[in-house]
């Protein structure tokens, strides 16, 4: 029988291809790795040797997988004592949020998930898990209903469910694509002495035609949590993210260019009160 170490990189490594895409599969994965997981209690009980260590390592600095499989390995490190590894991969992904959020770098592979607050997670979430249900019951029993009606060829109850069932299957096909590449804006640490994701900005206008405007910068989808508040991807950000309190800056307004001078920053999450 495998060793539990090599069960160990062979379960992170099913994780990191989403279970090879078998249904249920990753589900499965991660109950052996939760609390009263089997394979937890193996490894709590034998020590990794060095060349495992390293492997375990290289597979969780460079992970390719969807940040909602690595959470899950992370708590199994730390809770099985390998709080390093998993302090070296935080370490690592603040660094590299960190040039996203100055605006550095905000498509390439390093940074290549998206920033949102975990309620507009958790409803895009319940859409998609929604969605999944309806495909596999509601939506199939609209199309059998309909297909019961007769000839298919001029039943136009059978073709709306049908296309139905194609705008469904599209739509968890992009949240489950989006899911997976998300980054919680509540595990980033934020700098609030620079403009970014989970701060907001006021800025006094440096001539007289302008007006005083205050940016409360959040993740994207999250413009529903309240008044005023743009995603750090918006193009109108651009100047600004990375900035500290004092920069002048040219902003893009509908009415034209106008000077900018930052005048205060400071943190905000979507929790917090104005």
């Amino acid at each position: 029988a495998p060793s539990p170490p090599t069960l160990l990189l062979t379960t992170l490594r099913l994780l990191e291809k989403d279970g090879a895409g078998e249904p249920g599969v990753a589900e499965r994965l991660l109950d052996l790795l939760g609390p009263e997981g089997a394979l937890r209690r193996l490894i709590e009980e034998e020590a990794l040797d060095e060349e495992t260590s390293e492997s375990l390592e290289r597979t969780i600095l460079h992970w390719r997988g969807s940040e909602r499989r690595l959470q899950p390995v992370l708590e199994f490190l730390r809770g099985s004592g390998h709080t390093q590894m998993a302090e070296a991969h935080e370490a690592r992904r603040s660094a590299t949020a960190q040039t996203l959020l100055e605006g550095k770098s905000v498509e390439d592979l390093e940074t290549r998930h998206t920033i949102m607050s975990r309620t507009t997670y958790e409803k895009l979430e319940a859409e998609f898990k929604k969605l999944k249900l309806d495909l596999k019951t509601v939506i199939p029993a609209a199309i059998e209903k309909a297909r019961q009606l007769g000839d298919l060829r001029e039943n136009a109850e059978y073709e709306a469910a049908k296309q139905r069932q194609a705008n469904a299957a599209a739509r968890a096909q992009e949240l489950m694509n989006l899911l997976d590449r998300t980054r919680l804006l509540e595990t980033i640490e934020v700098d609030p002495s620079r403009v970014g994701v989970g701060t907001e900005v006021s800025l006094e206008p440096l001539d007289p035609a302008g007006a005083p405007i205050t940016y409360w910068i959040l993740g994207e989808g999250d413009h529903a949590l309240g008044p005023g508040i743009l995603s750090y991807r918006a193009p109108i950000l651009k100047p600004l993210l990375g900035k500290p309190e004092g920069t002048q800056v040219m902003l893009e307004l509908p009415e034209g260019e106008r000077p900018y001078r930052i005048a205060s920053i400071r943190k905000r999450l979507p929790e917090e009160t104005a």
